[in-house]
């Protein structure tokens, strides 16, 4: 293939990183711990987060 780079996926553009679902029971959501998490997963590579609320 052309143009094909192998060495991208070792450090993809962060467009083009995973994304993740995220479900979280109401009552367990704090603030902090949010921020602390999906702080944590920012750092760890990830594109993105859909966060979910169960009630």
């Amino acid at each position: 293939m052309t143009g094909f780079n192998s060495g991208s996926f070792k450090d993809p553009p962060k467009p083009y990183r995973p994304l993740t679902r995220w479900w979280w029971t109401a009552l367990d959501v704090t603030r902090d711990e949010l921020l602390r998490e999906v702080a944590e997963m920012d750092e760890k590579g990830f594109y993105g987060c859909e966060i979910q609320t169960l009630a």
